[in-house]
């Protein structure tokens, strides 16, 4: 129920950013509500929950009273919050699949004007643990024209991130870059750090970070100039001469 006393029916699927979304049966799009605007709610599906205050856990939700909310993490265990409290609700269950997040694309583009041809893929992966979250990502690029060199770029990466007691977090990445258009053939980044959330709210995500980065790279060899303008002479030459 809402504070101007609508009631709304459907799977509550997230909240973020002090935005609700809330999947009706009655409805092919999906209802976006401001957390503030939400009076009372019931939710029996499992979510994961974090709080203002760092606790990240996860169980059922259900309003107990104005501005309540209890949450039900199992048999007889029971948690009660202040909803403006609460900062990130995502549905989930026990199983692997449900805390699994992926999105493929692809895509292709003709240019006739110089014959360029564009072939582009992307790919994203996460998942959602009750105490850390992880991020894998694939983008590769492919562009081939007339009278020009072909070029390909490919990068990927993993970020990994484990929550601390008390809003601490910490963080390590690894990232691939190759890149013809800038003769790189490999540039390796390796990040770890540390961090505190000093504010975390609906309307705030404030945050600081510390920590290392180590940064390899190799590059694609490269034609011997003088063996190109060598070729250009010769050609100028002949030019000349006929």
């Amino acid at each position: 129920m809402l504070n101007n006393g609508d009631f709304i029916v459907g799977d509550l699927k997230s909240m973020f950013k002090g935005v609700l979304t809330i999947e009706p049966s009655y409805s092919d799009s999906d209802f976006k509500i401001k957390w503030k605007d939400v009076k009372e709610l019931k939710a029996t599906q499992r979510y994961f929950i974090a709080l203002s205050d760092g606790l990240r856990t996860n169980g059922t939700l259900k309003s107990s009273g104005i501005g309540k909310l209890i949450i039900h993490k199992g048999e007889g265990d029971y948690l009660t919050v202040n909803q403006s409290d609460v900062v990130y609700i995502k549905s989930i269950d026990s199983g692997f699949l449900s805390r699994l997040s992926a999105n493929i694309d692809f895509g292709f583009t003709l240019t006739k004007a110089n014959n360029q041809q564009q072939l582009n893929g992307n790919l994203r992966m996460g998942y959602l643990a009750d105490k850390w979250t992880t991020r894998l990502f694939y983008n590769t690029l492919l562009t081939k024209q007339d009278d020009a060199s072909d070029i390909r770029r490919n990068d990927a990466g993993i970020e990994f991130l484990y929550i601390l007691p008390e809003d601490w977090v910490l963080g390590a990445s690894v990232n691939l870059l190759s890149n013809t258009e800038q003769s790189l053939d490999l540039r390796l980044t390796s990040k770890m750090g540390i961090g505190n959330y000093l504010k975390y709210s609906n309307t705030m995500y404030w945050n600081v970070l510390a920590g290392f980065a180590y940064n390899t790279e190799s590059f694609l060899p490269i034609l011997n100039p003088s063996k190109e303008l060598l070729q250009q002479h010769r050609i100028e030459n002949h030019l000349r001469d006929f």
